[in-house]
């Protein structure tokens, strides 16, 4: 976690629960998320990491616990596996059609929007329809979509897995030095180990069930600058992935999910 306990965090998330007619499927939630921080939900498809987040941005509302959010509804942005580009618009149309944007004088507009598509890398895409796009340039464009409103916090909801290894490396390079400019937070929804690792500091890993099994504060602990720093750091890759490889592959582990 980011070094904030002193500040007001962003969103928390108290004792939260979720049930669905007869059956429940989160219990006993809890998390803070402060400024800056890159935290990541590492799970095997289907154990409720996305209903989380629905839960965090206000989509859903908890049956139980609550969900304090600090800041205004606005400021919290999606970033979803599929694009969702409106196919008869230009990437400039699909832009202006976020909220912010529409309330703004056209010399404003025009200004916003060459800074986000600057960005993003996509300067000399404004007038491009999706179709022109590859997958790599669609979620930048959805990307920048997520910036318009200025967010405090953006949910990724596996943005990048879809893509190929290259384009998502570049992606997530991206995010990573947008996020260092401006002390977003983010939360990263994905079941690939190596993308937590890189993308997060701080990694909550779900069983197939859904039971929250660890939450690890990665880096903490490891000294950047010592000659064996490479060697930590890689050792404790390799216990994550041992420990995620038993935990998910535990089909036995069955019920409610316990967040």
């Amino acid at each position: 976690m980011n070094a904030t306990a002193s500040k007001r965090p962003l969103v928390q998330c108290e004792a939260v629960g979720l049930r669905f007619a007869n059956r429940e499927v989160i219990r006993n939630f809890n998390l803070q998320v402060f400024s800056g921080d890159r935290i990541a939900f590492l799970g095997p498809s289907g154990c409720g990491k996305s209903t989380l987040l629905n839960l965090i941005s206000g989509l859903l509302s908890p049956t139980s616990g609550r969900v304090n959010r600090n800041l205004e509804a606005e400021k919290i942005s999606f970033v979803f596996q599929e694009p969702s580009l409106i196919p008869w618009k230009t990437v400039r149309e699909n832009l202006e059609l976020v909220g912010d944007l529409i309330s703004q004088s056209e010399n404003r507009m025009n200004d916003l929007l060459l800074s986000l598509l600057h960005r993003v890398g996509l300067s000399d895409r404004e007038n491009s329809w999706p179709d022109e796009l590859s997958g790599g340039m669609k979620m930048r464009v959805a990307l920048a979509r997520a910036l318009v409103n200025s967010p405090h916090l953006i949910l990724l909801d596996e943005p990048f897995s879809a893509l190929d290894d290259v384009t998502r490396t570049r992606l997530q390079d991206d995010i990573l030095a947008l996020q260092r400019e401006s002390a977003i937070a983010y939360i990263l929804v994905t079941h690939n180990i190596e993308e937590a690792v890189r993308m997060c500091d701080r990694i909550l890993v779900f069983s197939r069930s859904g039971e929250l099994l660890k939450d690890d504060d990665f880096n903490s602990g490891v000294d950047t600058k010592s000659m064996d720093a490479a060697q930590q750091h890689a050792e404790r890759v390799q216990k994550l992935r041992d420990e995620v490889r038993q935990a998910w592959s535990d089909v036995s582990t069955e019920g409610v999910r316990r967040a």
